[in-house]
């Protein structure tokens, strides 16, 4: 990579620049200015397969927000492909499972284990575009259920799910305001390859990343309020 310092030094960061070559792989924007840099390459099939399982926890008639979380959780542990991608979407009502796979010439059949749970009310599966999976289409095209309007979002890092962990979530996602989400990934995979301190990427040995996304509409009292504040 080519850095340019505070002090206007120009600087080719590689392994001949240790110490800076560590800092910029993932310590944020406060070393310099990358002016230039060269990725690795691999070549990758854009059309992938895609599991979509659309959930409604109604009382008495589906499965409850603590059992489809927990039904997650033991997908993403019972020995889980590297291949295969999991995310759990956790918008105000319906909770979204999404599986894909991510191999040149993997199949939707490699995605068949993971549709044996619950009554989802919608399935749709099919080979997807991996631009359009990343753009979160899922959510409709203008995502007006969810994360349209003004939101905040934070996240955390998990070291696992135990049952506690998945009370505690299912029960703030059940009085959870209007357009917010929940959003949990598993980690893991390659990313956990590298040794913590090969990079300023330390926390590999994460499990999971719950990413929490609090939304409000922007002709909300609250945001006409800071609107007038500002």
């Amino acid at each position: 990579a080519e850095v340019v310092l505070a002090d206007g030094t120009l600087k080719i960061c590689s392994l001949d620049e240790p110490d800076l070559f560590w800092c910029i792989r993932g310590g944020c924007g406060n070393f310099g200015v990358v002016t230039r840099f060269t990725f690795k390459l691999y070549p990758f099939d854009q059309r992938i397969p895609s599991l979509q399982r659309v959930h409604m926890p109604i009382p008495y008639l589906m499965p409850s927000r603590d059992a489809i979380l927990k039904n997650f959780r033991d997908n993403c542990e019972a020995d889980m492909p590297r291949n295969i991608t999991p995310i759990l979407i956790m918008t105000p009502f319906p909770l979204i499972e999404v599986y894909t796979a991510t191999n040149k010439g993997d199949t939707l059949e490699m995605l068949e284990p993971y549709k044996k749970f619950g009554k989802p009310v919608d399935e749709p599966h099919g080979m997807r575009d991996y631009i359009h999976e990343c753009s979160w289409d899922i959510l409709g095209p203008k995502s007006d259920q969810c994360l349209s309007d003004a939101y905040y979002p934070t996240s955390a890092l998990l070291g696992g799910l135990p049952d506690e962990a998945c009370d505690i979530i299912a029960k703030f996602h059940a009085s959870m305001p209007e357009k917010s989400s929940l959003i949990l990934y598993q980690l893991g995979g390659a990313a956990a390859d590298v040794p913590k301190d090969a990079t300023s990427v330390y926390h590999r040995d994460g499990k999971y990343w719950l990413v929490i996304a609090a939304g409000w509409s922007t002709t909300s009292w609250f945001s006409s309020a800071a609107s007038n504040r500002e």
